[in-house]
């Protein structure tokens, strides 16, 4: 948590980050001394997005995005072509752009498949 110059106390939480919905328990510990706490219900939280755009004059190359995903780390994507099942399968880490959004740029043709 972070001291402010009132002397208060706080912490930014993405609730979200736990993947689901419902009540949450938030305990407030100093050391090993418990200090408060409360229940909290998330009703909905906004789940990364994803989208795929393909590169302007290129044949397969695509930018590969995540958006609203603030406080995720080494995220990454799977691609393989449909032909032949996964044999083509490769993991691609995504590049944090430090604004809640990762990025990939790939060649789809790496695949082996046109």
């Amino acid at each position: 948590m972070t001291k402010d110059q009132d002397g208060n106390f706080t912490i930014s939480v993405n609730l979200w980050q736990h993947g689901s919905t419902g009540k949450f328990n938030i305990h407030v510990y100093s050391g090993s001394q418990y200090l408060g706490g409360r229940d909290v219900d998330l009703e909905s939280y906004a789940a990364p997005a994803m989208t795929v755009e393909k590169v302007e004059d290129s044949d397969s190359i695509v930018v590969i995005t995540i958006e609203n995903a603030s406080g995720f780390s080494d995220v990454r994507t799977a691609v393989w072509g449909k032909k032949d099942g996964q044999n083509d399968l490769k993991w691609y880490a995504l590049t944090d752009n430090g604004d809640g959004t990762f990025a990939l740029e790939t060649d789809l043709f790496s695949h082996g498949e046109r």
